[in-house]
C-alpha cells in the first residue's frame, strides 16, 4: 500500500488516516519538492530497446551466419549445421535423395 504524507517537527505524518499496527516495518521514499508524484510511466527506467538503440546496426563486415555461428567465431567450436536458406529464384528439388541407414 502506497501512503501520501509530509514532515512536520522531524517526523513523518500521513495525509490519510492509516490504521498501521505498531512496530508495523515501513519505507520511506523520499519526493523532492511539493509536487505531488508524476505519473508512473514517466518515472519508470528505460527500456532495454531505448537503452541499446545507439548500438543498432554498429557491427560492421560480421559473416552473414554469424548469428546462428557465435560460437564458432568467438570461441573456435564447430559451426552449427543448418539448413541453406532459399535465395528468390531457387527451388527446393523436386525429390529429395534417399537417406542412408546404417
Amino acid at each position: 500500500m502506497i501512503y501520501q504524507g509530509h514532515v512536520e517537527n522531524g517526523r513523518i505524518v500521513l495525509d490519510d488516516e492509516a490504521s498501521l499496527p505498531d512496530g508495523a516495518r515501513v519505507t520511506v521514499n523520499v519526493s523532492v519538492g511539493t509536487a505531488p508524484p508524476k505519473d508512473t510511466s514517466e518515472n519508470e527506467a528505460p527500456s532495454l530497446y531505448d537503452r541499446l538503440k545507439p548500438f543498432l546496426g554498429a557491427a560492421k563486415g560480421l559473416p552473414p551466419d554469424a548469428s546462428e555461428n557465435v560460437d564458432h567465431y568467438l570461441y573456435g567450436h564447430p559451426k552449427k549445421f543448418l539448413v541453406p536458406r532459399l535465395q528468390p529464384g531457387n527451388a527446393l528439388p523436386a525429390r529429395l535423395p534417399p537417406r542412408r541407414v546404417t
